[in-house]
């Protein structure tokens, strides 16, 4: 119904931009003028803008893969678009009431031109840097005996595998994890993007997955985009008949993921890897979730519990119940500005290590990392995607 509403609106102020933009560059040069370039420059721009729709519409290969990856794209640029008609628009405003110099003026009254040539311009820094995986680093100590004096630990998130992620930005991913020689793999959740048939080469991708190397394994748990349903420009459906699709789970089982769905392992008779049902899939698929207090019960906890939670929540709980670390991911850190900003209002944790006390003394390492992958706008702006290297000192 949303949609509904937004969609005439969303169509005005790209049309009213347009004739703007149009009119703008006519004054600049006498070739916008031409009615052939002006047709051109509007188709040029239909695509785009259009694509959230088309790409929503069309459902024949290979039509609705070229628009969904043009989607993911204008998601970024129109978004930006959208900020640079407010901004050079106030100036202009603020120009024209409060200048007299004619020049000045005429400078100023491009807004539309700044303000497209300034989508393009962040959109294609943040399209670049989103595909350039960084190694982000971090330490602290947990007061337990675990057989070793320090255990180097990798935690990855948030790959959306589909039309925006695909094996190329998976091989980056695992030879750059590779390199740290981690003692333990940890994938946080949404390793999918809701839909498998997104996937380019599902096999490949699964292989170079199971090329991750560790002492002790790959081990993951859902997130809430890790279950098939209908996308519109990253936003999901609310659907009560979801089905769980089984290509994701045999994908992970051929990428040699070891998935926990709120159960424990103990690994080396040394540390509990505990891994929980993300609450928002739980929900969608009506599924339960162990509280903390449940799906900690039964653990000796005078050893190191490392809990898998795709969000970072309930942290107290967990802390309270005996786990020592909390592996997330789902914030991106925001993804792009001014989210980046905005992210940390809503979370408690949106981003990196936090130690977090519990109400009888314990305490938890909360650590979210801003993802491997990308979802929504296919880019970055004011964060990175990354690979989160924890080192973890125990207890002699």
């Amino acid at each position: 119904m949303l949609a509904f509403i937004i969609a005439p609106l969303y169509l005005a102020v790209n049309i009213l931009f347009m004739i703007d933009l149009l009119r703008q560059l006519s004054k600049l040069c006498g070739l916008f003028k031409k009615q052939i370039i002006r047709t051109v420059i509007c188709i040029l721009y239909a695509i785009p803008s259009l694509s959230p729709l088309t790409a929503f519409l069309v459902t024949q290969e290979p039509y609705q893969r070229i628009l969904k990856f043009t989607e993911s794209y204008w998601l970024g640029a129109g978004l930006y678009l959208v900020m640079g008609m407010v901004f050079f628009g106030i100036i202009r405003l603020i120009v024209h009431f409060t200048v007299k110099n004619t020049r000045i003026r005429k400078i100023a009254s491009y807004s539309a031109v700044y303000s497209a040539a300034a989508a393009i311009i962040v959109s294609s820094f943040g399209t670049l840097h989103a595909y350039n995986i960084k190694i982000h680093r971090s330490e602290f100590e947990i007061d337990k005996h675990c057989g070793i004096s320090e255990m180097n630990i990798a935690l990855i998130a948030d790959f959306h595998l589909g039309y925006s992620v695909g094996y190329e930005h998976m091989q980056q991913t695992v030879d750059k994890v590779n390199a740290q020689s981690p003692d333990l793999v940890i994938i946080a959740g949404d390793i999918f993007n809701n839909e498998f048939d997104a996937l380019n080469n599902p096999e490949k991708t699964a292989e170079i997955l199971s090329g991750l190397k560790s002492t002790y394994g790959t081990y993951a748990c859902w997130g809430n985009h890790d279950v098939a349903e209908k996308i519109l420009s990253g936003f999901t459906f609310k659907n009560d008949n979801l089905q769980k699709d089984k290509r994701f789970d045999d994908f992970l089982e051929k990428a040699d993921i070891r998935l926990l769905s709120d159960e424990s392992v103990l690994i080396d008779n040394s540390f509990y890897i505990v891994g929980r049902n993300d609450a928002s899939r739980s929900r969608k698929l009506g599924e339960d979730r162990l509280s903390p207090s449940k799906l900690l019960s039964g653990l000796d906890t005078e050893k190191p519990v490392f809990v898998i939670d795709h969000q970072p929540s309930q942290l107290e709980e967990l802390a309270e119940c005996g786990a020592d670390i909390d592996f997330s991911g789902h914030t991106h850190n925001g993804q792009i500005f001014p989210a980046n900003i905005a992210v940390k209002f809503f979370w408690e944790n949106p981003y990196g290590v936090l130690k977090k006390y519990a109400a009888n003394g314990k305490y938890m390492y909360s650590c979210v990392t801003s993802g491997a992958g990308i979802w929504g706008p296919a880019m970055r702006v004011g964060t990175d995607s990354e690979i989160l290297m924890l080192k973890v000192k125990f207890k002699e």
